[in-house]
């Protein structure tokens, strides 16, 4: 396998594993995730497989990011409720925008 790349003996072996629950494809074939979606999840994904809350302000009604895995992507956010310490988040994840609700904890500022 190849970075997303499944040829049919290896799409088979993958499908009969058991708990395994689903390989990401479109009508034919396993889909390829483009090197850029596969950073954004990286970067949201901590190494236990768990996306940590991100540190946040508000500068003039403005999310700035102080630490965590939104650190550098505070223009994907589109909303924040700040009652519930939730952001969401738009991103192109199989070729397609899509809105995330991401945690997040209000930093007061100093």
């Amino acid at each position: 396998m190849l970075n997303g790349y499944l040829g049919p003996d290896e799409y088979y072996l993958l499908k009969d594993i058991p708990d395994l629950i689903k390989v990401l494809k479109d009508d034919c074939e396993p889909y390829i995730i483009n090197q850029n979606e596969i950073n954004i999840i990286g970067k949201l994904i901590s190494n236990k497989g768990i996306i940590e809350p991100s540190h946040i302000r508000l500068n003039e009604g403005k999310v700035v990011v102080i630490d965590g895995p939104l650190l550098g992507m505070e223009g994907l956010i589109e909303k924040l409720d700040k009652r519930k310490g939730r952001v969401k988040l738009r991103v192109n994840f199989m070729s397609e925008s899509r809105l995330i609700e991401l945690s997040v904890s209000m930093v007061e500022p100093i």
